[in-house]
């Protein structure tokens, strides 16, 4: 800022604080701006980000609600039937639990069945060792009797 006029020494150092101080501030923006402005993209970018992700969770919730609807509608329809439908399910039910009662009592009376026939092949294994013990006993019974005139 050269002027052609010439002014005080208090002026003049006044007019070079200030040259000083816009020289200052043009650096100041060129130094900072840069950082700044990457800060600002940065953050720019996350919001867009964000926004995106506000969307697809809004598309989402969306999607749940209309799930839930659909559920709740079915639900009504199933508390709608008619008495003779309630009945028919309720003998149905009772039939499905008369199977199972009819099943259980099955398997019961062949786990029964099974432990019987152990007992059995047990038996018959003692049996037959008794038999060979009363041939064996027999014999020799024979046998002394014989020996005796």
């Amino acid at each position: 800022m050269k002027q052609s006029y010439r002014l005080f020494p208090r002026e003049k150092a006044l007019e070079d604080e200030l040259e000083l101080n816009v020289i200052s501030l043009f650096a100041n923006k060129f130094f900072y701006s840069a950082p700044v402005q990457r800060t600002l993209d940065e953050r720019t970018s996350r919001s867009a980000e964000l926004e995106q992700r506000m969307v697809l969770l809004e598309v989402e919730c969306a999607s749940l609600n209309q799930e839930l609807q659909d559920m709740e509608a079915r639900a009504r329809r199933r508390q709608k039937r008619s008495p003779e439908e309630a009945n028919q399910a309720l003998q149905v039910q009772a039939w499905q639990e008369e199977v199972e009662r009819a099943r259980q009592g099955q398997r019961d009376a062949e786990s029964k069945l099974s432990s019987l026939e152990a007992e059995m092949q047990k038996m018959r294994v003692e049996m037959a060792g008794m038999k060979r013990d009363a041939e064996h006993y027999s014999r020799q019974e024979h046998m002394e009797l014989e020996k005796i005139p």
